[in-house]
C-alpha cells in the first residue's frame, strides 16, 4: 500500500468542474476524484451530472447549472459551497 500523498496534493480539497457530465469535463472530474479531491460536477444537464457523480463515488456530486447565466451560477455557488 502506498502511503505517499498523490503528487497533485488534492486530498481535502474541493474542485469544481464545468461541463462535467461528459467528455473532457467528465474525464477531468474522474481524474481529480482519483487524486483525492471532492468534486462538484457542474453541467446544464443536472440529471447527467448527478449520474456521472454517482458513478465516480461518494466524493463527487452533480449540480445543474448553466454557467452562462451569472445569477444562476452565483446562486448555485452559494448553495453548494458552505
Amino acid at each position: 500500500m502506498n502511503s505517499q500523498p498523490h503528487w497533485l496534493g488534492l486530498e481535502g480539497r474541493v474542485c469544481v468542474v464545468t461541463g462535467a457530465a461528459s467528455g473532457i469535463g467528465l474525464a477531468t472530474a474522474q481524474a481529480l476524484a482519483a487524486a483525492g479531491a471532492a468534486v462538484a460536477l457542474i453541467d446544464r444537464d443536472g440529471a447527467a451530472a448527478r449520474e456521472a457523480a454517482r458513478r465516480i463515488g461518494s466524493n463527487a456530486f452533480g449540480v445543474a447549472c448553466d454557467i452562462a447565466d451569472e445569477a444562476a451560477s452565483l446562486s448555485e455557488f452559494r448553495r453548494t459551497v458552505p
